[in-house]
């Protein structure tokens, strides 16, 4: 513990010195500027009032963890009037300022995608996707929400969603709860031969594999049945086709409908095979 305290106050010094050789280049060439620079909330790797006698403002960014999940927004408001305080506290009888700050759920992240003309995405994108971000909310890791889809499956959200404007895609799922509630979360538009998805969110693996299910389906492209943690891939020649079936789980897995010749062992396969736990298996058959 001493040395920790050591290890602090000389990091102030040091921050204080660097800090005090900056002030000097400033002032020596425009004395008549105030000069200040960002505190945070309490931070106990400085020592702020050791900092203070050489500013002519205390300023400071405040980003209060609103909705935080781990105390009351009563104790969020509280917590942030108290930092304010203490702030305004390193110089007495002189205002600080608020050098930074985030409103709530919009942080300046959002504020400063709006600004692009037309939103995001940009550059065509958004008349590919037939949307418009207009707002970002992004998660605690114990925050959740969800998203009903027209065919009734409900999905998980989590981390992050965004609330868009639909301009003309069709609206494959809607937000549950919070403000956005029955905005749209997941969407579709049709582009030529094409399809152009969007998820507005961060959703669970198996609504994720829904929508890509569809994706490929509309795409064309054959989808294999398999186990859990069994991975495929395909590689051709003019004459062959190469499967590759990969259990990356921790047990044995069955493969069905294969037919072929398996390459490390040379089995003849004629309907199913088992790949055992983290091992992989080669199958040679015609196109």
């Amino acid at each position: 513990m001493g040395l920790n305290l050591e290890w602090k106050r000389f990091t102030t010094w040091n921050m204080n010195d660097y800090m005090e050789f900056e002030i000097d280049l400033v002032k020596k060439l425009t004395p008549d500027r105030p000069v200040t620079t960002n505190f945070m909330q309490l931070y106990d790797g400085l020592d702020y009032r050791k900092m203070t006698d050489k500013l002519d403002v205390i300023s400071r960014d405040s980003y209060p963890r609103f909705h935080n999940g781990y105390e009351s927004l009563t104790d969020t408001f509280a917590r942030s009037a108290f930092d304010h305080t203490v702030m305004c506290s390193m110089k007495k009888d002189c205002p600080f300022m608020l050098m930074e700050s985030a409103s709530g759920l919009v942080n300046w992240h959002d504020y400063n995608t709006l600004c692009y003309l037309g939103g995001f995405p940009g550059s065509g994108l958004n008349e590919l996707f037939g949307v418009t971000i207009e707002e970002l909310d992004t998660y605690y890791p114990n925050d959740k929400n969800y998203v009903t889809f027209s065919n009734g499956k409900q999905g998980t959200v989590k981390d992050y969603a965004e609330r868009i404007r639909v301009q003309d895609a069709e609206i494959l799922g809607t937000y549950v709860e919070d403000f956005y509630a029955g905005e749209a979360a997941a969407t579709r538009k049709q582009t030529g031969a094409g399809w152009a998805y969007y998820t507005a969110c961060r959703l669970d693996q198996a609504s994720m594999a829904e929508l890509i299910k569809e994706l490929a389906t509309n795409a064309g492209i054959r989808i294999k049945k398999l186990p859990e943690n069994v991975e495929y891939h395909e590689r051709y020649t003019d004459t062959h086709r190469y499967a590759f079936y990969i259990n990356e789980g921790d047990v044995a897995a069955e493969i069905l409908n294969v037919n072929g010749t398996e390459l490390l062992s040379g089995q003849v396969v004629n309907g199913k095979i088992t790949v055992d736990a983290k091992n992989v298996i080669i199958i040679k058959g015609e196109i």
